[in-house]
This record gives C-alpha cells, structure tokens and sequence, in this order.
C-alpha cells in the first residue's frame, strides 16, 4: 500500500480501494475481493479504518466517493444489493447522512429496489454475465468523477469466481480511469492442492 500512498499523494483526485482473499477460508469465500472493494466504495470505512488498513487521507477520499458510488450502484447496479452490498445498511448510511429531497431521491429508490428485492420480483437473480456487467458499470461511472485504484491482495488463495471477474474487469476497462493491481505470493500456490488451483 506504500505505492497506493505515493500515488494519492501524487494524485489529489485518486481513490484506492483495496480487498484480499482470505488465506482461512480459501476459495470458499466467492468475490471476497471485489465485495470488500465495492464495500469501501459505498462508505463503509468505519472498521478497517479503526484497525489500521486505511490511511486517514484514504477514508477520507473513499467518505468522499461513496455518495457517487450509491448512485451509480441504484442506476446500473442494482443486482450488486444484497450479494456485493448490504442494502439495509447502505439505505441507514444514505438516511443519515445524504440529505432527501423528496419523491426519487437516492433513499427512495433503494428503498424501492430492497422492496423489489423482498417480493421475489427480481426472483430471476441475475446471471454471473449480468453481475460481471453491473460491476463493471459501477466502476466506469465512478471512474468519470475520478481515478480509482483497486488492490486485489493474496490472490493465490482467490476463488474461480474472483478470478473470473477479475479476468471479465480487464477486458472491459480499457480506456476508463482505472488501474487494477493484484498481489499474490507464488511460493503458496503450491501449498494449494493442485485441483482447487485456478490458472493465474
């Protein structure tokens, strides 16, 4: 993260969202990454803030971004709520602190898309095609606004689902302000039995 720090410093305008895949859990944990990603995108700072994983400098930026995030996350990402973000606690975040104003403000429509959600209207959940895409879009949208940074740690132990979307992600962010870096360490790819490993 030494290098995330020299490029904020750098950049006044860049955002640096950061996950990693769990060494415990393995591959059993699916998007782990891309859902810790998407999670500090929409505000939630407050945990690895108190443990040290976030710069101040860096909450602050991610505190800055996540009313945008919200909004891209209700117009091209939808399906995201509930699997990638939990939609209960991002409407209490935006309640408290996005002013409303009025019918079809940002609360209301995710207020509606819960609702949605909670009636089985959305029952035909979205296909990992569609998810892929509803990332992708959130991630384009905020990338207008500014340049992101998203840090995929310890991806030796990263799921086929991870690898996947992280595959769909570089085909599809050419020419968008984004820069995506994996780590992983090659020595531990050989402690992974050789049919739960994923080609890297």
């Amino acid at each position: 993260m030494i290098c995330a720090q020299r490029a904020m410093t750098a950049h006044d305008d860049l955002v640096v969202a950061g996950g990693r895949c769990n060494a415990h859990t393995g591959i059993g944990d699916p998007y782990l990454p891309f859902l810790e990603i998407l999670q500090l995108l929409t505000g939630d700072i407050e945990t690895p803030q108190a443990g040290g994983a976030l710069t101040p400098e860096q909450a602050r930026r991610l505190w800055a971004t996540w009313p945008a995030a919200v909004q891209a996350l209700v117009e091209v990402g939808p399906d995201l709520l509930g699997s990638f973000v939990s939609g209960a606690t991002l409407l209490a975040r935006v309640r408290a602190y996005v002013p409303c104003s009025g019918r079809g403000s940002v609360a209301d429509r995710l207020e509606e898309l819960m609702e949605r959600q909670a009636g089985g209207l959305d029952a035909a959940a979205a296909q990992q095609g569609g998810i892929f895409g509803q990332i992708t879009h959130v991630l384009r949208s905020l990338s207008r606004q500014q340049p992101l940074v998203l840090v995929l740690d310890d991806l030796q132990w990263a799921d086929a689902g991870s690898i996947s979307l992280l595959f769909h992600l570089g085909r599809r962010l050419a020419g968008s302000r984004i820069l995506v870096v994996g780590a992983y360490r090659p020595g531990e790819l050989a402690l992974i039995p050789q049919d739960h490993q994923d080609p890297k």
